[in-house]
């Protein structure tokens, strides 16, 4: 039985995962995820490098597991991924602070939301 890649991954088929990753490349498919904004897979090779003096790149370390769900990645930069598909591939940064006052009441920094820094990455 033949399915389209797109019913494939919604049902968490496994093995078109691993064989789309394979087809398109790890290093391809991490460096989206950058732009993406998901940026842990940089950190936890970074710390494991480091733990384990080590030069592994991510296809080295993580490999077609990956397609599985095998690198961790916070919920906040998961959240920021899915943000980028739901509006057209443009990625906005999430910000949490949206004014700043000092203690004698003036106010230092207002987050302007209506100009956000959109980057087109899809």
């Amino acid at each position: 039985m033949v399915f389209p890649i797109r019913k494939d991954l919604a049902n968490s088929f496994n093995v078109p995962a691993v064989k789309t990753l394979e087809f398109a490349g790890l290093d391809n498919v991490v460096n989206m995820a950058r732009r993406f904004g998901i940026t842990a897979i940089d950190k936890d090779m970074a710390d494991y490098n480091a733990t384990y003096h080590t030069h592994q790149t991510v296809a080295q370390h993580y490999g077609l597991s990956s397609a599985l769900g095998t690198i961790e990645v916070p919920l906040i930069q998961m959240m920021g991924a899915y943000q980028v598909l739901a509006d057209q591939g443009k990625r906005v940064p999430q910000q949490s602070i949206l004014d700043i006052w000092d203690n004698y009441g003036h106010h230092l920094y207002h987050y302007d939301a209506a100009h956000p820094h959109a980057v087109q990455v899809l």
